[in-house]
């Protein structure tokens, strides 16, 4: 084994996708949990992605600016792996949780004003997330910091003028109208997929609307 991996021992897993896994790991140096994303081979070049991404963004204060920190991205038997700190849940686990009750107002206010802070901080660097949905929004730690949240996954975050036309991105539900058009995007589109996870914490459910609008684009195409 390498040095990189002979600094984690891992304590169990946390989610699989398409894309990879996700562990908890401890950081045998100083015994701190951590989150470490396993890609899948075929899905390395988004890692390597997100990894430059994760650069771009390190003059970044991550605390004040709700966006999750990195630690190290490294690479073992030719699959990336990912470090980052460890977080609670995501947003839509805590729906799920929740058994699909709807959050308060006042919560939702909450969480958008602070993604609102993480988007504005992206922009500032010259980048849109692409992937903005339940899943990638994470309440840092409910029992002790209630409707604090970070932003994670930027394996799609990128320049806006480096999307081509009739490229997609974003999740279907999520997904901004300009992008089903395929006419230019902007860092527009992340507000408009904030403004769905919105609807989906108000109604605890994905807003159909969102979903019928994309239908209505494809069949206008």
């Amino acid at each position: 084994r390498s040095a990189k991996t002979c600094k984690y021992m891992v304590y169990k897993l946390l989610g699989e996708g398409t894309f990879g896994r996700v562990v908890e790991c401890v950081q045998l140096n100083t015994f701190e949990r951590v989150a470490v994303k396993a890609a899948r081979r075929e899905y390395n070049k988004f890692a390597w992605k997100e990894a430059a991404a994760v650069k771009e963004l390190s003059v970044l204060d991550r605390d004040r600016c709700n966006l999750v920190k990195y630690y190290e991205i490294f690479k073992y038997k030719r699959r990336a792996f990912i470090s980052m700190e460890m977080l609670d849940i995501s947003l839509h686990d805590f729906v799920t949780q929740r058994s699909h009750s709807p959050l308060d107002v006042y919560d939702i206010r909450v969480i958008l004003k602070q993604m609102f802070v993480a988007l504005t901080a992206l922009k500032s660097r010259g980048m849109m997330h692409a992937d903005i949905k339940p899943d990638n929004i994470m309440l840092v730690n409910q029992s002790q910091q209630p409707y604090r949240v970070k932003l994670i996954d930027f394996g799609f975050a990128t320049s806006p003028a480096k999307i081509p036309c009739g490229a997609v991105i974003q999740a279907l539900g999520y997904r901004a109208p300009e992008v089903m058009l395929g006419i230019p995007v902007t860092e527009s589109a992340d507000i408009w997929a904030l403004g769905c996870v919105a609807a989906f914490l108000y109604l605890a459910r994905r807003c159909q609307c969102a979903g019928l609008l994309n239908c209505h684009c494809r069949q206008s195409l």
